[in-house]
């Protein structure tokens, strides 16, 4: 029977080789090539090709290696930043969190301040509203005191006080 289990894994490598093979199936492939490139120019090797005369390949072999090894060093150097900057705005994102709750506090603490003044000032004024009046009642009183009697009998006494008001009783 001609069935072939292993066909669609034999195919799926095969399009992962080929995949490898271009720069997009290596992350860093791209710049290591690019990289190769440069130092082969910067050192003076032409082009390779067919029609070229023969190179020195152990050179462009420890050159793709130097470059990869640079390659690999940069990313882990990008790596260890991005930790680092991650680890930063973490702090940073922490020490905002505690000073809002610092404000927050705060805020509450003159919202009781400012209530307990208000309730403060209101009894104030309630105690002076009441002042006045006793001092009113107690300027009638005294009013009402000193004032002359035309009806008087000649056995009462000149000067009659009448009682307390209530409010002054209160003080007394």
């Amino acid at each position: 029977m001609g069935v072939d289990f292993f066909a669609s894994q034999r195919a799926a490598r095969r399009s992962a080789c080929e995949d490898r093979s271009s720069p997009e199936g290596h992350p860093h492939l791209a710049a290591v090539i690019r990289s190769v490139v440069e130092r082969h120019a910067e050192s003076g090797l032409g082009s390779i090709d067919r029609r070229s005369p023969p190179r020195d390949w152990d050179r462009l072999i420890a050159q793709v290696q130097t470059a990869a090894r640079i390659v690999e060093e940069t990313d882990a150097e990008i790596r260890r930043r991005e930790a680092q900057a991650r680890s930063l705005l973490r702090s940073a994102h922490k020490r905002l969190d505690e000073a809002r709750q610092r404000i927050d506090e705060a805020e509450e603490r003159a919202r009781r301040i400012e209530t307990g003044a208000d309730a403060r000032v209101a009894a104030a004024e309630e105690r002076a509203r009441q002042a006045e009046d006793a001092a009113r009642s107690a300027l009638a009183w005294l009013q009402r005191a000193n004032r002359p009697e035309q009806a008087r009998s000649p056995d009462e006494p000149a000067v009659v006080i009448p009682p307390l008001p209530p409010v002054l009783r209160r003080v007394a």
